[in-house]
């Protein structure tokens, strides 16, 4: 009993420090399946392509699963993530990932679609179209940089 009451000041005290870091799971996912899937049309995969951006959102047939690669940094700098990613289905960013990718990469044989907004553009927003082999070293020159929060792929 007598050491409750300092023990019970300890745990008050450790948590009325706020925390300035960023707010991660460090083993929750980095992208997460958006609640809502859509399906819609999409141009064939051109390997090597140049990535463009689009004002709608594009459809899917194929599913396959692929790895994209995600940097927070340019030139693949700074943190890094492999997502794990199936075809036709959105995803939106999670586990600090959301509006801090700085480059990116996406394999052969796939395509993928990054958007602004959450859901993959189901509110509108910006989407940048990147094809299979493609890898964007600086975002900003899409005006996409720190900006993507959801994305989709494709074959």
């Amino acid at each position: 009993m007598r050491f409750t009451a300092p023990i019970a000041a300890i745990i008050l005290g450790a948590t009325a420090f706020p925390s300035n870091a960023i707010a991660r799971d460090e083993t929750g996912p980095a992208n997460i399946p958006a609640p809502v899937q859509t399906t819609v049309e999409h141009a064939p995969v051109v390997d090597g392509a140049e990535p463009f951006v689009v004002d709608a959102a594009p459809s899917l047939a194929k599913r396959g699963t692929l790895i994209v690669e995600v940097w927070q940094g340019f030139f693949r700098g700074e943190r890094h993530e492999s997502l794990s990613t199936q075809t036709q289905t959105c995803y939106n960013l999670g586990n600090g990932w959301s509006d801090v990718i700085s480059s990116l990469s996406v394999p052969n044989g796939f395509g993928c679609d990054f958007y602004e907004n959450g859901n993959c553009g189901k509110n509108g927003g910006k989407q940048l179209n990147v094809g299979g082999g493609g890898y964007v070293d600086r975002l900003d020159k899409y005006a996409m940089n720190d900006a993507i929060t959801s994305y989709r792929c494709y074959n």
